[in-house]
């Protein structure tokens, strides 16, 4: 059992990676979206994703390019993530 603390409001969805085990999403009213390695307790990522609350968030398959990972908030965007082409770890950053 792992409790994964990080997001400072509530967490509106979790989608697990369709391509690394150990890798789940987490959407919240903090207006972040983070990426989590379960054998590690900080995230991998924590993404600047809207500027209202992250409300919504799911992997897409992409053949040969690994998942994208989607994302929609309360700011009425939808934002795409390649999770191989972001920052190092601890940064905050926000996707086109």
């Amino acid at each position: 059992r792992s409790l994964l603390a990080s997001h400072k409001g509530w967490v509106n969805a979790v989608a697990w990676s369709p391509d690394q085990p150990f890798h789940l999403a987490s959407a919240s009213h903090d207006n972040t979206v983070k990426i989590w390695d379960l054998r590690a307790k900080v995230p991998l990522h924590t993404l600047a994703a809207h500027t209202s609350k992250a409300l919504c968030l799911s992997w897409l398959p992409s053949p040969g390019n690994g998942s994208l990972l989607a994302s929609g908030g309360a700011d009425a965007r939808l934002r795409l993530y390649h999770p191989d082409v972001l920052p190092a770890p601890a940064e905050t950053s926000a996707a086109a």
